[in-house]
């Protein structure tokens, strides 16, 4: 079962965070040093290098990792149908049919809740899908055994 939209729109603000943090930790120096401003010649390059950066963060995490730090931290994986490791092509197409999902104001995460499998635009056209994993392990414990 996919997870609830409530928790992927969650788990997306906190993506959205770090990225924004990431954003700003770059664009200040371009700004101040370069005066990369939206009447600058480099504003297309810089525009290009932003969504370059969301793209190797989302892809590259989904791909090597099976998650984003957020997803990490709401304990979700990203597999493919199979309960396997997606491929690169599966992320990429994720990544840009999630695009389209927010770009048409969101239908794309909305038609979630029309479907008995909460299934998104960008899981129905990559073949993945997101779930919560429950603890697996118990933590020992801090006194000695001894």
């Amino acid at each position: 079962m996919q997870l609830p939209l409530i928790v992927r729109l969650v788990i997306t603000i906190y993506d959205a965070t770090i990225l924004v943090i990431l954003f700003a930790i770059i664009s200040i120096p371009l700004v101040i040093f370069l005066d990369v401003t939206t009447a600058s010649p480099l504003h297309t390059l810089y525009l290009t290098c932003l969504y370059v950066i969301t793209f190797l963060y989302y892809v590259g995490m989904w791909k090597l990792c099976g998650q984003t730090l957020a997803m990490k931290f709401w304990k979700t994986t990203l597999k493919n149908k199979n309960s396997e490791p997606i491929t690169w092509k599966q992320a990429t197409i994720r990544f840009m049919v999630a695009l389209v999902s927010w770009g048409f104001a969101g239908l794309g995460f909305i038609w979630m809740l029309f479907r008995k499998d909460r299934a998104t635009w960008h899981d129905l056209a990559s073949g993945t899908c997101l779930s919560q994993h429950q603890k697996s392990e118990t933590r020992p414990s801090s006194g000695s055994t001894k």
